[in-house]
């Protein structure tokens, strides 16, 4: 059972009243505590929470594809700037 405490310079003291959701201070836990969370953090997989490789490449295609059109204007603008100072 996970425990809050408050550390205040050499004492641990156990804060009362306060739940593994709300404690503030700090939260002392059992190995198989530990474990038990880091086994569920592991075994999430991308499509339990419903990403999917498409979703990945759409995702990645169009961020692309702004930062290209964005990199393409500016350098449209700039041949135009050069081409107006030329004249």
């Amino acid at each position: 059972m996970a425990l809050c405490v408050d550390i205040s310079g050499t004492s641990i003291n156990a804060v009362s009243g306060q739940t593994e959701l709300t404690c503030t201070t700090y939260l002392l836990q059992t190995v198989s505590e530990v474990r038990a969370a880091q086994s569920a953090l592991t075994s999430i997989s991308f499509d339990t929470i419903g990403i999917n490789p498409s979703d990945i490449l759409y995702v990645f295609t169009w961020g692309m594809g702004v930062v290209l059109f964005y990199w393409s204007l500016g350098y449209a603008i700039g041949v135009a700037r050069q081409l107006i100072r030329q004249l």
